[in-house]
């Protein structure tokens, strides 16, 4: 199951733990293409900012999305 899908389906926790192992495969590419499928779910993520499992991978991917813009 892909974030946003997770995501679409109520399940944060689940999402945001995807997206915790996609920004480790995104750190060891140069595509700027998977940076932004990232940064667009870290976008999407926003609105649960507050939940633990959230926040955290907004942490995670902060540094990974500002290192190509």
């Amino acid at each position: 199951m892909s974030p946003p899908a997770a995501l679409g389906q109520g399940e944060v926790e689940e999402a945001s733990h995807i997206g915790e192992q996609a920004i480790l495969h995104v750190r060891r590419t140069s595509s700027a293409r998977c940076v932004g499928f990232l940064d667009d779910f870290a976008k999407q993520l926003l609105p649960c900012r507050d939940q633990p499992q959230a926040a955290r991978f907004l942490r995670q991917a902060r540094p990974v999305v500002a290192g190509v813009q």
